[in-house]
């Protein structure tokens, strides 16, 4: 059946008034296009449909998509461009925090940020303490 004779064969399904125009369409798609019998398309588009289960949006977890070596990165990332002697400490985390977020790409590491990865802990600690005291930041 060529597109035409199946839109001709629906037209009377799908035009004009119908009580339940989902019910008219169904049968109609199944005797033009299966060529059945409009009772027994009648009889298959009546019945039940099954209930799908509901998608569950998928949320990005921070822990699966950061590796070790990206979560240094973050902290040395953070501790460059926070600005320690902010009198709104939550604020000016959440500010820095999303550009310097891991997962999906992972970004360029600047020079600063090489220099504090090359830290170990105690002297990232001690970089930390000294930056807020002399109220020192990376920013611009």
């Amino acid at each position: 059946m060529t597109r035409e004779e199946y839109q001709s064969c629906l037209k009377p399904y799908i035009s004009g008034h119908h009580e339940d125009r989902k019910l008219d369409f169904c049968i109609g798609a199944k005797v033009c296009s299966k060529g059945i019998s409009q009772d027994e398309a009648g009889r298959l588009c009546s019945l039940p449909k099954e209930q799908k289960e509901p998608k569950l949006r998928k949320s990005r977890a921070v822990g699966k998509s950061c590796s070790p070596q990206s979560l240094n990165t973050m902290a040395a990332c953070l501790l460059t461009r926070i600005n320690f002697s902010a009198t709104d400490m939550e604020k000016e985390l959440r500010d820095n925090l999303a550009s310097c977020m891991c997962g999906g790409k992972e970004k360029k590491v600047s020079k600063a940020e090489q220099a504090v990865l090359a830290l170990d802990p105690e002297q990232r600690i001690a970089l930390a303490q000294f930056m807020e005291e002399h109220g020192t930041s990376a920013k611009k």
